[in-house]
């Protein structure tokens, strides 16, 4: 790489802050910021929610001239680091981030709501809230699911709408 080539790097973000490093990236002159991004319902408390999360927790990506802007990167409040191995600063070719941006049709993606026969949900609504179950099988048509949870010792089937559960775990999306 020439001295003051641009070039895209992974920086690594502080502890939950990849939102708020992203945006005071973006008004620093000339540096390019990639936070790729997904969003999913989340059960929080006694509410179903939507949340946003990033793809990688703590790391975004930055275009910027090296070495030229690699302090200004560095110190930008809610970056970590840039990161690097000893005196190496790996770039991250174009061609990935591009796949990614294509991937994600942008910096976001909102995962679908279906859900597949075997997997564990949170009930989120009624009498049955909080009460962990296995998908058992799925109406897409109806919106709606059979799931099979144990009480007193024995499995229990229950139909509910999909607006009712919510996975047992996020997953993020695979890109590939």
């Amino acid at each position: 790489m020439r001295r003051e080539d641009t070039a895209w790097f992974c920086v690594q973000t502080q502890n939950k802050q990849e939102r708020a490093a992203a945006g005071n990236l973006r008004r620093l002159d000339e540096v390019e910021v990639f936070h790729p991004r997904f969003s999913a319902r989340q059960l929080v408390g006694v509410r179903v929610v939507r949340v946003t999360e990033s793809l990688f927790p703590n790391y975004l990506f930055a275009r910027f001239a090296f070495p030229g802007q690699l302090n200004e990167v560095r110190y930008t409040a809610g970056v970590k680091d840039v990161v690097h191995f000893s005196d190496r600063w790996p770039t991250v070719p174009d061609v990935i981030v591009e796949e990614l941006q294509t991937s994600l049709n942008g910096e976001f993606v909102e995962l679908p709501e279906e859900l597949f026969v075997g997997e564990q949900i949170v009930i989120a609504a009624g009498a049955c809230f909080g009460q962990i179950a296995k998908v058992h099988s799925v109406m897409p048509t109806r919106r709606r699911i059979q799931v099979l949870f144990e009480i007193l010792g024995r499995n229990v089937a229950l139909e509910l709408s999909l607006d009712q559960v919510v996975r047992v775990e996020t997953r993020r999306p695979c890109l590939v």
